[in-house]
């Protein structure tokens, strides 16, 4: 009661004292403003690039971004892959040699993406596709045929850009084995 009461005193003194709602007031200054920043192409990348460097850092970076992330992105749907077993298993964590591709891969596969729905190849999404929906599969249901292209294209375009740094990586584990012998 005490809650609703102290809201309710602070709403009437804000809308006294400038004239508009308190709401108004923080969509107009705050969300609508974030809601441009987020749904454009720089706001994307910049979204991916913190995401990764929290990765890097051994912070859940998707976890982290996600109150900021989505409530801005919920009009703009998107199907999510899970990069888990990637980011551990490699591990990409504290990883100087797969923080470029992990970063320029997503940027590259989302830029695609962007691009495929901006010239109208690519329906945007329409249908919130479950969390951990195959990859094609997820494609298919949120985007039709053209996703999976496009998808596949992704798929090639991080495949090139991680190739060479597994093989530095290779190399610097053959080393590191070849040291211990």
């Amino acid at each position: 009661m005490l809650t609703l009461l102290g809201v309710s005193i602070g709403g009437y003194a804000f809308r006294q004292i400038s004239g508009q709602y308190l709401t108004d007031w923080i969509y107009t200054t705050i969300q609508h403003p974030l809601e441009n920043a987020f749904q454009s192409p720089a706001g994307l990348f910049i979204i991916i690039l913190v995401c990764r460097a929290f990765w890097f850092l051994g912070i859940h970076g998707d976890l982290i971004i996600k109150p900021v992330r989505d409530p801005f992105l919920a009009a703009a749907l998107a199907a999510n892959g899970i990069s888990e077993p990637m980011v551990f298993g490699l591990p990409l964590v504290l990883n100087t040699t797969m923080l470029i591709p992990s970063i320029l891969s997503v940027m590259l596969c989302s830029g695609t993406a962007l691009f495929a729905s901006t010239i109208g190849f690519m329906p945007c999404n329409t249908v919130d596709v479950a969390f951990g929906t195959p990859v094609l599969l997820s494609a298919l249901i949120g985007h039709g045929w053209q996703g999976v292209v496009v998808q596949i294209i992704g798929l090639a375009l991080a495949t090139l850009v991680y190739v060479p740094f597994m093989i530095i990586a290779n190399k610097q584990a053959e080393a590191e084995q070849a040291a211990q012998n």
